[in-house]
């Protein structure tokens, strides 16, 4: 990358990512991978009830609006508390997606919503 170019912050500490050492690809095939950083745990988010709707400035629930895992804060309506360490955010968030999928459904005319029990038909 030119210096002109490099973020000022690059040229000032001296740690631009050096090429040395790296093996030159010449040949295809090549192939590319996107990558995006991103977060993997959220102690903020949009604030829902028990029944995973999200709730206005008033803490009313938005009709027909629900919402769950990270989206929510603490993977699914803080279910975890403040005993949120990793690899404690997936089934939360599987969860709280079925009570929203369950109490969306119910809202649109399908389903009983969640009940707190396994569907064993």
């Amino acid at each position: 990358m030119c210096a002109q170019r490099e973020p000022a912050s690059l040229r000032r500490c001296g740690c631009r990512p050096t090429l040395k050492g790296r093996k030159k690809i010449a040949a295809p095939p090549f192939y590319a991978l996107h990558y995006v950083p991103l977060a993997r745990k959220n102690f903020g988010g949009v604030k829902t009830n028990l029944r995973c709707q999200v709730l206005d400035k008033h803490h009313e629930p938005i009709p027909g609006l629900y919402a769950a895992g990270e989206l929510t804060g603490m993977a699914g309506g803080h279910i975890n508390g403040k005993a949120g360490l990793e690899g404690t955010m997936l089934g939360p968030a599987l969860f709280s997606a079925r009570v929203a999928g369950a109490w969306a459904a119910y809202e649109a005319g399908y389903g009983k919503g969640f009940a707190g029990k396994a569907d064993c038909r």
